[in-house]
């Protein structure tokens, strides 16, 4: 029997295979670039400090509904977004915690979906309020996800520009950020050339010399984008699992066994920019219930 492929091999096949018969559209904007990243992931990269960056903290509510939805959509963003929206990711790591673990975070816990932890700041929001997009049915007269596809693509786009609020330039993390790479004595001028070295090690740095040079943005993103996801994509954020859902058997990654939601009767479908997402441990599942 042949081997199943792993998720480099078959996002590129997905993408051929859409490509080939006329369907391209069901690529949302950053299906190639991330099929690029993927590849160069084995270049490797410098990892920077990260004892004092900011912790972007995805909340992991009690209802299911709600902890599923943002597991799928924050795994498609970082398997798939566009590098510009992903870049300041770069300056952050990533963890989960639960409904109980904020518990005493004073925010509104019904709508938070991530809060952003800084050394200097404490938490502030980072992403809230319901994904304003509803999921349409990719069966019947979608039976490619086309429409699925594009709801995915615009929620993806309201939580970029909330992180962009909360990482990016202007920002006070990303302020923060800055004067730590220069006392650390690793800035550089915006006219630098990009390379994973400065991207890895002074982000807030690549990120300024993005949004300052337009002739070098392009490469400075992908650079940026290359160093944060290349760090979750065989190792979920802490407190959460990769998983492949394909229809009718579940599997979660870290647990290298089939979570069976339902009969295995060959019906099931999802549509292959939902196949693999972020699964987020409840509090339960976490204590081994």
């Amino acid at each position: 029997m042949a081997s199943e492929p792993d998720a480099r091999t078959f996002d590129r096949r997905q993408f051929a295979r859409a490509a080939s018969s006329g369907l391209a559209l069901f690529a949302i904007p950053g299906w190639f670039a991330a099929c690029v990243r993927i590849d160069r992931c084995s270049e490797g990269t410098v990892a920077g400090s990260a004892e004092e960056r900011p912790v972007l903290v995805l909340h992991v509510a009690d209802d299911e509904e709600r902890r599923r939805r943002l597991g799928q959509l924050f795994g498609v963003f970082l398997l798939r977004g566009e590098p510009a929206d992903l870049a300041p990711l770069a300056t952050c790591e990533l963890e989960c915690a639960t409904t109980t673990e904020l518990a005493d975070c004073g925010e509104d816990l019904s709508k938070l979906k991530a809060l952003l932890k800084t050394s200097e700041h404490g938490a502030v929001v980072a992403l809230s309020g319901e994904f304003p997009f509803e999921e349409p049915s990719h069966q019947g007269i979608d039976p490619y996800g086309l429409a699925f596809a594009e709801s995915v693509r615009k929620n993806l786009a309201w939580m970029a520009a909330q992180l962009a609020k909360v990482l990016g330039p202007g920002s006070a993390a990303f302020e923060d950020g800055l004067a730590r790479e220069r006392a650390a004595g690793l800035g550089f001028d915006a006219s630098a050339t990009p390379s994973p070295e400065r991207a890895s090690s002074a982000p807030c740095h690549a990120l300024a010399a993005a949004a300052a040079n337009p002739a070098t943005r392009e490469a400075w993103n992908l650079e940026l984008t290359n160093f944060a996801v290349n760090r979750w994509f065989d190792a979920a954020p802490r407190g959460s699992s990769w998983a492949t859902n394909r229809g009718c058997i579940e599997i979660i990654e870290s647990r290298r066994r089939d979570e069976q939601l339902s009969t295995k009767c060959g019906m099931g479908h999802v549509p292959p920019i939902a196949q693999r997402f972020l699964y987020l441990f409840s509090s339960e599942e976490l204590r081994g219930g």
